[in-house]
């Protein structure tokens, strides 16, 4: 996927704990706003502390730019569900369209990154989420919460 000129990919480096998550490294979307710092443009699925429209700074080593540090907070929260029956992935996307919320598929791993914009209720999604949970459906953690989403909940 190519998304343009003002377009790169960050690469973050991973804490793995028993071999998850499956890589070292994960690559982010992200917006150049100028040499040291970028906007995040994609839903992480395994870099925690890190939503969707945040503001982080880089450094380029050769042709690769890393993730320095957060600057800025965007007011999203992130989470993640890996499924136990995939068979939900699609309904559980569609509900939580439906709320506000996006997603991003990783469908090797049956794993989606939710993005929870600062105008959508937190306690709703995770009360959805809760509910398969409890019915064995998936499992869900907190990647990135934010402020806003902390003092709301």
């Amino acid at each position: 996927m190519n998304k343009g000129s003002t377009h790169i990919q960050v690469v973050f480096k991973l804490q793995r704990v028993n071999d998850y998550p499956p890589a070292s490294r994960e690559r982010i979307w992200a917006k150049l706003l100028n040499d040291t710092e970028c906007q995040v443009d994609s839903i992480p699925f395994f870099v925690n502390g890190i939503s969707l429209g945040d503001v982080i700074t880089i450094v380029q080593r050769k042709d690769k730019y890393h993730f320095a540090g957060l600057v800025a907070e965007s007011g999203h929260s992130t989470l993640r569900v890996i499924f136990f029956d995939e068979g939900r992935i699609s309904s559980l996307r569609s509900e939580l369209r439906k709320m506000g919320c996006s997603s991003e598929l990783f469908s090797k791993l049956g794993l989606i990154a939710i993005d929870v914009p600062p105008n959508v209720s937190l306690q709703n999604v995770a009360a959805l989420l809760t509910q398969g949970e409890n019915q064995g459906y998936w499992e869900y953690e907190e990647a990135a919460l934010s402020d806003k989403h902390h003092s709301s909940s």
